[in-house]
């Protein structure tokens, strides 16, 4: 240790840059020398504050560390106290489909026309702009899209064939798309709505049947060479979320005279694999397990299950030059959602599970594709998991309320709030009432046993902060709220002919 000491402080900062940012932090308490390098050192500050916020680099952004740094803290400023600039009045003019990825939003508008938004961005240094794809020439019936890759997903449903168009985000052929630009896959009547989800190279399709009593279908396929890595047959596949870029969360159904969830299965998709398998036959890497459910409450049905994370992960580099950096897709949180609907009063409930995604990847890291390795709930579950029940403002139709290590929620009595799962905040933040400070500790909630799981949900215990309700100002009736790394989107009422947004910046990012 005593000839590191004597290193010339540039060659003892180049050999400290190389470290992971836990070892850097160690190291500041070696000596008061190594202590004010990595104080004074801009580039380390930058590796550290990255970790602490959930973020990584962008190796391709052309921006100085510096610029980047200064960036990081006026984000980080954001969220300790998150604040909303006045919001603005956004209308797309649309009341179809809707999709908010990274910082664009769009909407279809009478089935053929997709309306979009690029909100202001602080991090990336843009302005608001919008455009249009006008009579696309065939219904919409849903679509997805990265924004990092030029690249629209659309869906469109023919008697007997489901088919993807591909294309960029102005309407034009993607210069790295197959041949065609298209998948058809042949569907049943029974098929259901889709969901359309991207990760990098691959494309993800499940479908929502009418009724949770249909199976159905999940497609994996990969948008620029046009081959199948996936084709799954079951219930409730249209509950999937890309977990890398080679692997896949479904959920896991056991089958009988009730459809019963028992656990997450994560499944490989590096190789093309076209032929299609039932999900109960279909080989798997690992299955976490769901706490068992119990058979005293046979007055409950199960009427729906969503499964939320954003963002979708994607190659490095993947993204636009103009972003320093960006979400840690692996430290992102999964939001699994049950809602049960009671026979006797027809009173609806919920539970979600709240899950570490690092705790998942991680897992899953040293488990070979194919093993079929099942982890009891026991075993992973009270540490990486918290669980939320009935919340007030969970909207099946308005999901994108989920990005990063952060939910929003809205409550019909206090206004929106937000909830993160960022394990370095909650370590830092205190045990207190919501109402005193802007973030504290969320208290375990009383376990309350039936809506279908047996077991005490009270052991779960990841830490999730919870921020006082945010001011809404004038706006005191809105529908649902959305969020990205610097905006809130209020949904207003959306049952007149077009959606209207309110789209509000957080204060101290700028």
């Amino acid at each position: 240790m005593s000839n590191l000491l004597k290193l010339p402080t540039e060659l003892l900062t180049d050999i400290l840059r190389k470290l992971p940012f836990g070892d850097i932090l160690r190291c500041k308490r070696i000596c008061r020398r190594i202590h004010g390098i990595i104080n004074n050192d801009t580039r380390l500050q930058y590796q550290v504050r990255l970790a602490l916020n959930g973020m990584v680099d962008n190796p391709t952004c052309v921006l100085p560390t510096s610029e980047r740094y200064k960036r990081l803290v006026a984000y980080e400023n954001a969220w300790k106290s998150p604040r909303l600039r006045d919001p603005y009045e956004l209308n797309l003019g649309g009341n179809a489909a809707c999709e908010l990825a990274r910082n664009v939003l769009a909407q279809a508008r009478d089935g053929r026309t997709i309306l979009f938004a690029q909100l202001p961005s602080y991090i990336q240094q843009t302005k608001e702009k919008r455009w249009e794809i006008s009579d696309i020439g065939y219904v919409i019936e849903d679509f997805g899209m990265d924004p990092d890759q030029d690249l629209l997903v659309i869906g469109e449903s023919q008697p007997t064939k489901y088919v993807l168009h591909v294309s960029t985000l102005t309407g034009d052929n993607h210069p790295l798309a197959c041949d065609t630009g298209l998948l058809n896959w042949v569907t049943h009547a029974q098929m259901g709505h889709p969901k359309i989800k991207i990760a990098g190279d691959y494309v993800g399709i499940g479908f929502d049947p009418p009724m949770v009593i249909f199976p159905c279908d999940l497609v994996v396929w990969n948008w620029k060479t046009g081959q199948i890595h996936l084709a799954l047959k079951g219930f409730f596949l249209s509950v999937f979320s890309f977990l890398t870029l080679d692997r896949i969360i479904v959920l896991e159904i056991e089958e009988g005279l009730e459809l019963r969830p028992t656990g997450l299965r994560i499944v490989s998709f590096s190789s093309p694999s076209p032929e299609i398998k039932n999900l109960d036959s279909a080989s798997y890497d690992c299955c976490f397990s769901l706490p068992e459910l119990t058979d005293d409450d046979e007055e409950s049905l199960l009427e729906h299950i969503e499964l939320r994370s954003e963002p979708s992960p994607f190659p490095s580099p993947g993204i636009n030059s103009t972003t320093p950096f960006h979400v840690d897709t692996d430290k992102r949180i999964l939001a699994l959602t049950f809602v049960t609907n009671s026979l006797s009063d027809d009173d609806r409930h919920n539970r979600t599970f709240l899950i570490s995604g690092e705790h998942i990847t991680e897992r899953s890291k040293s488990i070979r594709p194919d093993e079929g390795r099942r982890i009891g709930w026991d075993d992973w579950g009270p540490p990486a998991c918290s669980i939320l029940i009935d919340m007030e403002g969970y909207n099946k139709t308005w999901v994108c309320n989920v990005y990063g290590t952060r939910l929003m929620n809205r409550s019909f009595a206090s206004g929106p709030y937000v909830l993160d799962c960022n394990k370095f905040a909650s370590q830092r933040a205190p045990v207190l009432p919501v109402n005193v400070g802007a973030w504290s500790l969320r208290r375990k909630e009383e376990a309350r046993n039936g809506g279908w799981f047996s077991k005490d949900l009270s052991v779960a215990s990841l830490p999730v902060l919870r921020h006082k309700p945010l001011p809404m100002g004038t706006m005191k009736e809105y529908e649902a709220t959305m969020l990205n790394d610097e905006n809130v989107i209020i949904v207003m009422d959306s049952q007149w002919s077009t959606t209207q947004y309110h789209v509000a910046s957080l204060q101290s990012a700028g």
